[in-house]
């Protein structure tokens, strides 16, 4: 990390780590699992999966769907800001959250169908599919 990273290590650090923020898991499970597959949403979910998921999560499950958006998702800043601004008013904004959880629907679907055709065809750039503007 010194060597790669040296703004990012102090040069006379012995010992380094990097932490990730974990999802919580849909209710009743503390953390996304994917030896629990009701415990996240993977793209290895049907359509009809995802949508029950995110759209109809439930309220317990609304932050997690917001943290979803947050950690994985290719949206921009001023597009995550917006989605944090809306939940933090959910109960005023109830359309405008359910319009944002329609759009991270149809990213994560998106992202599904690239990973199913990249399972059929030999090359596929999925970083630059995904990231495409």
């Amino acid at each position: 990390m010194k060597v790669k990273f040296p703004n990012l290590v102090r040069k006379d650090a012995e010992v380094g780590a990097l932490f990730g923020k974990i999802i919580p898991g849909l209710f009743p499970y503390v953390k996304m699992s994917k030896s629990i597959p009701d415990s996240s949403i993977s793209i290895g979910d049907t359509v009809e999966e995802l949508y029950r998921k995110i759209i109809h999560c439930g309220e317990r499950n609304e932050e997690v769907i917001l943290q979803m958006i947050i950690l994985a998702s290719n949206w921009d800043i001023d597009k995550i800001n917006k989605a944090i601004k809306i939940f933090k008013n959910l109960k005023k904004d109830y359309k405008e959250w359910m319009k944002i959880k329609y759009e991270y629907l149809n990213f994560f679907i998106n992202i599904k169908n690239l990973w199913e055709e990249s399972k059929s065809q030999k090359e596929v750039d999925l970083y630059k599919e995904l990231f495409k503007k």
